[in-house]
């Protein structure tokens, strides 16, 4: 290989240090939650992420030596857990970059839009496969609930996805839009339910519109689903995850009125390499061991589900016995969130996708490492200077946003502070007073995110565009929330938060809102402190509009919506 194809280098010009040598290092296993925020931003930020980026890895065979197509990456011999010497890697799929010259680049095989590609597909072959053209309703496929036929239906069965561990026994994994739907169970429930809100919303539509046909129907329900997928990201997950500060200074809340005119067509809304390779892997740190499983009544009453069952797992989805969909549903707003640091669940590093479950299998966080390095991204130095933070010439330059202990583990991984891997490095920070990543990774992500906002021609909020929605429309669709849409899709659920990403409150303080919805609409949140002053999370009736709005798609005034038959 040619330097211009080379991975990362020391700044000595040597090999940088074995990725799971750092791995082990540098990571501890410690459960370390973040109080008040639920385990649902863990699941809805991997779906989030599936949505905007899918790298392409090269094909063949792949062992313990170097390659064109292959880096592996060097376990030690004292390493206390593998026995094996490397763990395979395949390079991703090199391309030229925009002038057909320069350094190797890496592809996108999926829209990098926020367009709802996770729950449709990014091609038309893909969309048509997805479809339910026989009843003429624009819905999705779906698989038959065999509880009952009244029952909300799965996701279509994969019959393609040979890494299903459950094959054999007659369960296959659910189909969606992104071949990556069954990583994990939390991730295969959030495709659910997003697929079942499509199904939802054309049924809503054509009875309003029985004249429409399978096709309008089906462009219709799918745009109102993207819409919501929209709001929800903006106005719900990225105001916890970067900060209301960061929020405000890139101007990519959304609107709580009227439209949005900030389409920029010089704005590239591609997804940067250091988001897709490095920055938004920083959820890998809010993974837990386990995912709590809960009655309608939110009681621990069915045993947690380990993650180490939950990868590629068919038949969790149909465990009636253990709650099925709705009880990891529930779960998701029970369990508390893990925060963003250097402690990685285990089985991350070491049992990741394996089969059986615990036995030995991938490091994920020395497959970051080596990821980033496949692909040429700067080291965690580079990027914090980039992003306005003090530069580092030694590893004590670090102390204002990563602490003495970090420092020092840090110490014992590099040899040198701008050796420091991205990723390593970002969530070794300390997290923002009021975001749950630190300065460098809010920095990053913040950018990315208005650009994917401000060069999206087809945004939902954007006016004076012939698919543009009205106001009323606008209006309906800015009452959603991600509450909502689990009383809409789960089929036991009785009450819930109505802030889905933040832990339910036991009472009410005196004077305080309690819709999340009407708060959303006059605040900016969280504050300094990560609190929520004036607001009330408490559960309450999934039957209460007042509190949590529904989609209302035919308002009763005058003005009406379009969706409505004239």
């Amino acid at each position: 290989m040619s330097g211009l194809s080379e991975p990362r280098l020391s700044v000595n010009g040597n090999k940088l240090p074995s990725a799971r040598k750092i791995s082990t290092t540098v990571i501890s296993h410690s459960d370390v939650p973040e109080p008040g925020y639920t385990a649902l931003n863990s699941h809805f930020g991997q779906f989030l992420d599936h949505d905007i980026g899918h790298t392409p890895t090269e094909r063949g065979f792949c062992g313990c030596t170097k390659s064109s197509v292959c880096i592996p990456i060097e376990i030690p011999e004292d390493d206390e857990f593998f026995e094996v010497p490397c763990f395979p890697f395949l390079r991703s799929l090199p391309s030229l970059d925009e002038n057909c010259k320069g350094p190797r680049q890496q592809l996108n095989q999926i829209t990098s839009f926020i367009d709802g590609s996770a729950i449709y597909g990014s091609t038309d072959d893909v969309v048509n496969s997805l479809r339910n053209k026989d009843d003429g309703l624009g819905l999705l496929l779906t698989e038959t609930n065999p509880t009952g036929v009244f029952s909300l239906p799965h996701l279509p069965k994969d019959v393609q996805e040979s890494d299903c561990a459950t094959i054999r026994h007659g369960h296959h994994c659910g189909r969606s839009g992104d071949v990556r739907s069954s990583e994990q169970t939390g991730l295969t429930i959030l495709h659910t339910i997003f697929h079942r809100n499509h199904n939802l919303i054309a049924l809503q539509l054509f009875q309003m519109n029985p004249f429409w046909d399978d096709t309008r129907l089906f462009n219709e329900a799918r745009r109102i689903n993207t819409a919501i997928f929209q709001h929800i990201t903006y106005n719900e997950y990225l105001p916890l995850l970067i900060g209301p500060r960061m929020v405000r200074a890139l101007d990519i809340k959304s609107n709580s009125a009227g439209f949005f005119y900030g389409y920029d067509y010089k704005v590239n809304p591609g997804v940067s390499n250091v988001v897709s390779t490095s920055a938004f892997r920083f959820g890998h740190s809010q993974v837990s061991s386990d995912m709590t499983r809960v009655n309608p009544q939110f009681q621990e009453v069915f045993d947690p589900l380990l993650l180490a069952e939950a990868f590629f797992n068919g038949s969790i989805m149909f465990d009636g016995t253990n709650g099925g969909v709705d009880s990891i549903a529930l779960g998701m707003v029970t369990q508390q969130l893990q925060k963003v640091d250097l402690n990685i669940d285990i089985v991350l590093t070491q049992h990741l996708f394996n089969f059986p479950p615990f036995s030995p299998a991938l490091d994920l966080i020395a497959f970051n490492i080596q990821r980033g390095r496949d692909h040429g991204i700067p080291s965690y130095v580079e990027w914090r200077t980039f992003c306005g933070l003090s530069d580092a010439s030694s590893m004590d330059d670090l102390r204002s946003e990563i602490s003495e202990e970090n420092i020092s583990r840090l110490k014992k991984a590099y040899s040198d502070v701008r050796d420091i891997d991205l990723f390593v490095g970002s969530i070794a920070e300390e997290p923002l007073a009021d975001a749950l990543v630190g300065p460098t990774n809010a920095c990053i992500l913040g950018r990315q995110f208005h650009d994917l906002k401000a060069g999206d021609r087809f945004w939902y909020e954007t006016g004076n565009q012939k698919t543009s929605f009205t106001k009323d429309q606008l209006a309906m669709i800015r009452t959603m929330t991600m509450s909502r849409l689990m009383c809409d899709n789960l089929e036991f659920i009785e009450s819930i938060q109505p802030f889905a990403f933040r832990s339910a409150d036991e009472r009410v303080s005196p004077g305080d809102e309690t819709s999340f919805y009407r708060y959303n609409q006059m605040n900016d949140f969280p504050d300094l402190n990560r609190d929520m002053p004036g607001f009330s999370n408490v559960r309450v009736s999934c039957r209460d509009f007042t509190v949590i709005p529904h989609l209302d798609l035919c308002p009763r005034s005058k003005q009406g919506s379009p969706f409505c038959s004239k």
